[in-house]
């Protein structure tokens, strides 16, 4: 694939149709800005976006230049998680392999996302909903509006978040972690600063915008190589058991490919109860 970057950093460098559902905006002093630019579906994310959001991040780590990189959604949303109008039309077809790889593809873009030099800040309005929350866990910072919302609704559609276990659970711990994930349950943003979701609340839009210049300002006083070096010494610190990961992987798969994965997302797409529900 063409890498999406002229050199130096330019704005609107992304080429062909990826540029439809991920955009880039980048400063000569080294501020990056993703967007996830599908706001009539509150930014879900499909194949593309994926694939768009992986290409940018793994971009960014060979950019010397950038020091922060920001995360959001297009007008008002942050992620409504997995596109399952799209999830929908694959399930008569695909085979739980099928949906291995494409759990392969989202667990590459997770990877992207905290293998990133610079500072990762998600900048989370509205929804932010199963994979969505997994992008803004994956991140350093999340920054929330006080309006926004996070939630894990993949049980009341007979699915589980097993790839956004890992970035969730590090975040708000295990038991927490547990308790969001088989409730289903929405939380709003001050709960989420509560468990270690989200760093800082802010008041509305206009806020966030002045959290982003507070901490673009914190870290240009940043020696660069320092920050990144400090930043690869936690990861290495932190647990990396890819067997387990890949057993999550796996389990999550075979849940999207199986009986109670179809008729919830039908439920969900048709606006009516899944049959456990009676």
């Amino acid at each position: 694939m063409i890498n999406p970057l002229s050199d130096p950093l330019v704005e609107n460098v992304i080429i062909d149709n990826v540029a439809d559902v991920v955009r880039l905006e980048a400063t000569q002093e080294g501020v990056a800005i993703v967007t996830i630019n599908r706001p009539k579906r509150r930014n879900a994310l499909n194949s593309l976006a994926v694939e768009g959001l992986t290409e940018v991040f793994e971009t960014l780590q060979g950019a010397s230049g950038v020091r922060v990189v920001f995360l959001r959604g297009a007008e008002g949303h942050f992620c409504a998680g997995a596109d399952l109008t799209e999830m929908q039309s694959a399930l008569p077809d695909w085979t739980e392999a099928d949906f291995r790889a494409a759990g392969e593809s989202f667990a590459a873009l997770l990877r992207a996302i905290e293998e990133t030099p610079a500072l990762t800040v998600a900048l989370c309005e509205g929804a932010a909903r199963g994979a969505g929350v997994g992008l803004a866990a994956a991140c350093d910072i999340t920054l929330a509006t006080a309006q926004a919302t996070f939630g894990f609704p993949e049980v009341r559609l007979g699915l589980a978040p097993a790839l956004s276990a890992s970035p969730v659970a590090r975040a708000v711990g295990w038991r927490e972690a547990r308790a969001l994930f088989v409730t289903g349950q929405t939380i709003d943003a001050a709960y989420a600063a509560r468990v270690g979701l989200v760093r800082e609340v802010l008041a509305d839009a206009a806020d966030l915008d002045r959290a982003m210049d507070r901490l673009i300002d914190w870290v240009m006083t940043s020696a660069p190589q320092a920050a990144a070096e400090t930043k690869q010494m936690l990861r290495e610190a932190e647990d990396r058991d890819e067997a387990t990961k890949d057993q999550l992987a796996r389990r999550g798969a075979a849940l999207r490919a199986g009986a109670e994965a179809r008729e919830g997302v039908a439920a969900f797409l048709e606006r009516r109860k899944p049959a456990w529900r009676g």
